[in-house]
């Protein structure tokens, strides 16, 4: 659609206590210019059509009707997105590739994504949830070539070298097993391998780019610590 908006949703039947409601869900995002606001309306009718009231009794049932709020998009010289992370990417995705932040509708987290290119360098950033540790994600590259007289030839003027990193700083990532202490009331781990780690590098090459497909050449080396690696 024109400016980019886009319209998500879908409806069904659903079932609270012994009462019967239709629920129709609606994910529109209105976009004007580069701002772009992602929201969720969750509509739920009784069989008389009346609106059941009680997904709208408090502030932040308001509140939790915006999804998230953006400023450009992907590969834009900046962009910037704040709240549900629906296809979050660094880089070629060969470590966060279309990350989601929010498991379910009713289950969503804010995080945030930033990203910044300055034409001859730039950053991608990702992180899961401003409110507690999570995932976290970071990608610096640079354009030597754009550095010198033969950035402006075309395909090898964009070559680009990129370093990344991902982990989740949550202390409670690398539980492998374990069990429920009722006493004490918690997580007892018996197997805690640590926070996961990994890094990579990679080389890109653009072929060519439109508006509608994009042709890309690149290598990408992973590593994850103390455990292997790929390419």
């Amino acid at each position: 659609i024109e400016d980019g908006a886009v319209l998500d949703g879908g409806f069904g039947l659903s079932k609270i206590g012994d009462d019967y409601y239709y629920t129709f869900r609606f994910r529109p995002e209105i976009a004007v210019g580069n701002f772009g606001a992602g929201l969720d309306l969750n509509l739920e009718f009784d069989q008389d059509g009346n609106l059941r009231t009680e997904n709208f009794l408090t502030t932040s049932d308001y509140l939790s009707i915006i999804r998230y709020l953006r400023w450009g998009r992907k590969h834009d010289p900046i962009y910037a997105r704040v709240g549900a992370l629906d296809y979050a990417t660094l880089g070629y995705g060969n470590i966060m590739y279309l990350y989601n932040n929010s498991p379910s509708l009713d289950a969503r987290t804010i995080g945030i994504v930033l990203d910044v290119d300055m034409d001859t360098w730039g950053i991608e950033t990702g992180y899961a949830n401003l409110a507690q540790a999570g995932v976290l994600g970071l990608r610096g590259y640079v354009r030597p070539l754009k550095f010198t007289s033969l950035g402006a030839i075309t395909v090898i003027g964009g070559a680009t070298i990129g370093l990344s990193y991902v982990t989740d700083v949550d202390d409670k990532a690398g539980y492998v097993d374990g069990y429920y202490d009722y006493t004490a009331e918690e997580f007892i781990p018996t197997d805690n391998r640590g926070n996961i780690q990994i890094s990579s590098v990679d080389f890109g090459l653009p072929i060519f780019k439109t508006s509608v497909t994009s042709l890309e050449l690149y290598y990408a080396y992973t590593q994850i610590l103390d455990f292997g690696s790929g390419s």
